[in-house]
């Protein structure tokens, strides 16, 4: 493949029909900008592949997803197995090409809280090309979900011993946090500005529809049977899966599904997750003609996605939100979660929208 590359990168003299091909590619550190001459007829998957090879050749792809995505100037995406032709795909002479690459995981942020008649640290996770915007809102909705602590105050946010906006919009990535992100109670004597007291009231109020991730054990009853999932969530469809198999249930046989005595279709499961222990009851007996019915009781919650660009800078947004939550609702939830009351002073542009996810751009105006 590296042979394809050098063979891309010849000089066009030596290729009259070749076309040039501008590629954006977002690492860690940096924007990266490939300018690629190659001739039309080659396959979409087998230019992408030389693409790859050449990003990756300093061994950084194990900070990166496999997953990778491929997105035109116009906006529409590609599947990096796609095997027709750039020039029936629609590429010109210099079109542009975005490898967007999605970490891996997220980082572990200490955060020290002063709520002056005591002090907390906790670990959170966000995705560190987050505005760091997120990262605060996410660390008032684990104190929110804390019903020990009665908050009735906004609070302060500092990185580096820098006062930093509520509503800032630089990635994370752009801060020094080595030395942890302290949040401060403003005292009640104290003068509250106004992004201050709007980011205390959003995150109060959307604390009941968002579930953090955290790290506990997935523990799962029937009858006298218990199975334990090590990990912080759990999707559905998988438990029934799982517990088809523990159960000796024909794959065949038809199936019913309630969630809460709620009925769902098994299309459905695949995007409702077990946050806490759940308790599972299979009924597969002559009283049900033949049909195995799942009975799930528990707390669930669907995983919805956002992804796109901030002027420049490439999000990726996940929550676990309450079953009854629209995509159209959690555009809204993100697009203040991140600008706060400057979200109108950012166009926004929803490039495609599906039941669980959306590829949404910000444009400052």
């Amino acid at each position: 493949m590296n042979e394809l590359m050098s063979e891309i990168n010849q000089d066009r003299s030596d290729q009259p029909h070749a076309i040039s091909v501008n590629v954006f590619v977002n690492l860690l550190q940096a924007n990266l900008h490939l300018q690629v001459s190659i001739p039309p007829e080659i396959p979409f998957n087998i230019f992408v592949q030389g693409i790859k090879e050449q990003i990756f050749a300093q061994r950084m792809q194990a900070q990166y997803e496999e997953i990778i995505k491929w997105q035109l100037g116009n906006g529409s995406y590609l599947q990096q197995n796609e095997s027709r032709t750039l020039q029936q795909l629609g590429f010109k002479n210099n079109s542009t090409l975005y490898m967007i690459l999605r970490l891996k995981e997220k980082n572990i942020y200490q955060v020290l809280v002063d709520l002056q008649f005591k002090k907390i640290e906790l670990f959170i996770e966000q995705y560190q090309r987050n505005p760091v915007s997120c990262l605060f809102h996410d660390i008032l909705i684990e104190l929110f979900k804390n019903q020990q602590l009665k908050i009735d105050r906004p609070f302060a946010f500092f990185i580096n011993e820098t006062e930093i906006n509520p509503f800032d919009i630089r990635q994370i990535q752009d801060f020094e946090t080595s030395k942890g992100i302290i949040l401060k109670l403003i005292v009640p004597n104290k003068e509250v500005n106004k992004d201050s007291m709007e980011k205390y009231k959003f995150a109060f109020n959307s604390n009941k529809l968002i579930k953090p991730c955290l790290r506990n054990i997935i523990k799962i009853e029937h009858n006298n049977f218990v199975k334990m999932f090590p990990q912080n969530y759990k999707l559905i469809y998988q438990i029934i899966q799982d517990m088809s198999i523990d159960q000796i249930i024909n794959k065949n046989q038809p199936k019913i599904y309630y969630i809460n005595n709620e009925q769902f279709q098994e299309s459905q499961l695949k995007n409702v997750y077990a946050i806490n222990n759940i308790k599972v009851n299979i009924q597969n007996t002559n009283q049900t003609e033949g049909i195995v019915v799942f009975n799930l009781i528990g707390d669930f919650y669907k995983k919805l996605e956002i992804e796109g660009y901030i002027n420049s800078n490439y999000y990726f947004i996940e929550e676990f939100m309450s079953m009854n939550t629209s995509m159209t609702e959690f555009l809204e939830y993100v697009k203040f979660k991140i600008f706060g009351p400057k979200q109108i002073d950012y166009k926004q542009t929803i490039i495609e929208q599906k039941d669980f996810e959306a590829r949404v751009s910000y444009q400052k105006k």
